[in-house]
């Protein structure tokens, strides 16, 4: 079974994925529009895209107990055409549809140590957003928007609890 953490990841880009307009939303993303990237190359991405970056989780260096709580942040760039007066207005409702689809709970089913199964809860808790900031990029709109997961594994297995 795959790591509680890639559990995790993988609910973000099925979330994500989800944003078209058949769905609701205001873009036509859907599962071409959703990157991994580091280092994203806003001014030439198609668009719009969204651009997934998981950033380091740091579990504290316990060593009484036999989990660890980790937190993890998510960070969710996003980049689209330019097409009106108010980039700001069309940065914030792309933002706004991220945060529809990010909004709640994530379930999972995970394993643990010492048999049987477990359904954990993990609430997507937003952090930080940010538009439209630093060098100016002609034609696009642009922004970031961060969330913070906290979740326990066992120490010997991330892909389990204890």
């Amino acid at each position: 079974m795959a790591s509680i953490r890639q559990q995790i990841v993988d609910e973000v880009y099925r979330r994500l994925r989800q944003i078209t307009e058949a769905n609701g939303y205001t873009r036509e993303v859907g599962a071409q529009g959703v990157l991994n990237a580091k280092v994203p190359p806003q001014a030439s991405l198609p668009t719009p895209a969204i651009l997934v970056l998981q950033e380091p989780d740091d579990p504290p260096n316990e060593t009484a107990s036999d989990s660890y709580i980790r937190t993890m942040d998510v960070a969710v760039g996003f980049v689209d055409s330019e097409h009106g007066d108010d980039p700001d207005a069309e940065a914030n409702e792309f933002l706004a549809d991220i945060q529809r689809a990010m909004a709640g709970t994530l379930h999972l089913t995970v394993d643990r140590i010492v048999g049987g199964t477990q359904v954990i809860k993990i609430p997507f808790l937003e952090f930080g957003a940010v538009l439209n900031q630093g060098a100016h990029l002609a034609n696009r709109i642009y922004g970031q928007v961060s969330y913070r997961l906290t979740y326990r594994t066992s120490r010997d297995d991330p892909s389990k609890m204890p």
